[in-house]
C-alpha cells in the first residue's frame, strides 16, 4: 500500500470483526457493492499454552562437577579481587611514602643549602680575622710579643760535632753533666 493518495482510498473495517457462517454467506454481497472481499479464514487450531514441565537430571555427576568449578571459580574470583585490591592498597602506600620522602628532601636540601651559606659566611669571618696585620696587632696587643731584631737570632750549627753553643750568663751546661760523673 502506498501513502501517497490515502485519503482516497477507504478502510473497510469490517473484515477485523469476528465473522459468523452467516456473515460469511455476505461477502458476495459486499462484493457486489464494489468493495473487495476478504479472504476466508481459515479455522485455526486451539492455541495450546506452553507447560513448564521439570525434568530430573538423571546424571548427577556433571552437576557436581559444575558445583565444584563453581567454587573453585568463586574462590579464583575471590583471591584475584584481594590481589587487585592488595597491589591497589600497596600502589598508594607507595605514592603516600614517595610524597612524604620527597617532603623530607625538600627539607633537607633546604638546611643544607642555608649550611653552606653559613659555612661560606663563617669562612669570610675567619679569613678576615686571620690576615697578618691582625696577628700582628693580637700578638703586640694581647700577648705582649714583638718583633725580633736580626742581633737577637742566633745559629747553632751541627756540622762539627757535638759542640753546643749558646749566649747568655756563660753557664757550661756540658761541664756540669761532666763534673757529676
Amino acid at each position: 500500500m502506498t501513502y501517497e493518495n490515502a485519503a482516497a482510498q477507504e478502510y473497510d473495517f469490517d473484515m477485523f470483526e469476528p465473522r459468523t457462517r452467516a456473515s460469511a454467506g455476505s461477502a458476495p454481497s459486499r462484493a457486489r457493492a464494489g468493495t473487495a472481499a476478504a479472504p476466508r479464514r481459515k479455522e485455526a487450531a486451539p492455541v495450546r499454552k506452553p507447560e513448564l514441565r521439570l525434568v530430573e537430571n538423571k546424571n548427577k555427576q556433571p552437576r557436581q562437577k559444575d558445583e565444584k568449578h563453581t567454587g573453585l571459580r568463586s574462590a579464583v574470583i575471590v583471591l584475584v579481587a584481594v590481589l587487585v585490591l592488595g597491589t591497589l592498597g600497596l600502589q598508594i602506600h607507595a605514592g603516600a611514602r614517595s610524597y612524604e620522602l620527597s617532603q623530607q628532601i625538600e627539607v633537607m636540601e633546604k638546611k643544607i643549602s642555608e649550611a653552606e651559606t653559613e659555612n661560606v659566611r663563617l669562612a669570610n669571618a675567619l679569613n678576615s680575622v686571620t690576615t697578618i696585620d691582625n696577628i700582628d696587632n693580637y700578638a703586640r696587643s694581647v700577648l705582649g710579643m714583638s718583633k725580633c731584631e736580626s742581633y737577637q737570632i742566633k745559629c747553632i750549627d751541627l756540622s762539627e760535632g757535638n759542640q753546643v753553643l749558646y749566649s747568655g750568663s756563660g753557664i757550661d751546661l756540658l761541664g756540669l753533666f761532666d763534673k757529676n760523673n
